[in-house]
């Protein structure tokens, strides 16, 4: 073999390399899903501001020897006026909460007679297995 072939022959085994990683890499993951955190609601006639802790709890919907891990988060509002709420912290990603205490800290704050009403969507997701 010349010197051009053995290049070119090690920049294909280098991307078939890359992509059985890819492959590989991916598949442990079958999909991933949404839900809400229950309702917060703030609204004092003087205003406010704050921080809510909330613990993430196990999803029920997804049978064994699958599991959902935690992949992001982000505040959704129902009513907004004159305030807002900032995700502070995240768990970790691949936090599994059947395993392990997952929480995330919301800082809220509103205006004298402003109102916040709001829901945090956590992506999941699903692993086929290794939980």
């Amino acid at each position: 073999m010349s010197l051009i072939q053995l290049k070119q022959l090690k920049k294909r085994i280098l991307l078939l390399s890359l992509l059985l990683l890819i492959v590989v890499g991916h598949s442990a993951y079958a999909a991933s899903k949404s839900t809400y955190t229950d309702l917060r609601q703030h609204g004092a006639s003087s205003g406010g501001k704050g921080r809510d802790v909330i613990t993430l709890s196990k999803l029920t919907d997804v049978a064994a020897p699958a599991c959902a891990v935690f992949a992001d988060a982000s505040v959704e509002y129902r009513k907004q006026r004159f305030g807002e709420a900032k995700i502070d912290k995240k768990p970790a990603k691949g936090c599994n909460p059947a395993q392990q205490l997952c929480t995330l800290t919301v800082n809220w704050r509103h205006a004298p007679a402003g109102r916040l009403n709001y829901q945090l969507r956590v992506k999941w997701d699903i692993k086929k297995s290794g939980c």
